[in-house]
């Protein structure tokens, strides 16, 4: 028989529930890659600190998750962060934890396009887009 791992259907909650969760704004420039990022510290192309937007993000609020056992996903979901009285023009916006070393990252948000804001307000809005959720995982 073939050995198998899998993931624990609550892994995760703990360090959402617990540990500072930023969001960062990127530029078109970054080019995410699934199978080599590991840390926010090593990315490349934030959108530059100035015009309503600080160097490393938004911490998100209002953080709480759901687990489903009958399809193993856990949903991670949080306040949509924003930015206000900013010019910013971003692609990208990755999540990442802010509390452990290294600041792993947890997933990113393509958005299809350049969005941008001119001394207004910058805002993702999770809660209209997914339901409020920010990730969501299988454990299988």
């Amino acid at each position: 028989m073939a050995a198998s791992a899998k993931v624990f259907g609550h892994a995760l909650k703990a360090m959402w529930a617990n540990d500072t969760i930023k969001i960062a704004l990127f530029t078109s420039s970054f080019v995410p890659d699934q199978d080599v990022d590991e840390s926010y510290s090593a990315l490349s192309n934030e959108v530059a600190n100035g015009d309503g937007y600080t160097t490393g993000g938004a911490t998100l609020g209002t953080k709480t998750s759901s687990y489903v056992t009958e399809t193993n996903v856990l949903s991670l979901k949080a306040a949509d962060p924003s930015w206000s009285d900013a010019s910013i023009t971003a692609h990208y916006a990755v999540i990442y934890d802010d509390t452990q070393a290294g600041k792993p990252v947890l997933g990113y948000i393509n958005f299809g396009a350049d969005i941008t804001s001119t001394n207004d307000t910058f805002r993702i809005r999770f809660s209209t887009q997914t339901s409020g959720v920010v990730l969501s995982m299988t454990a299988s």
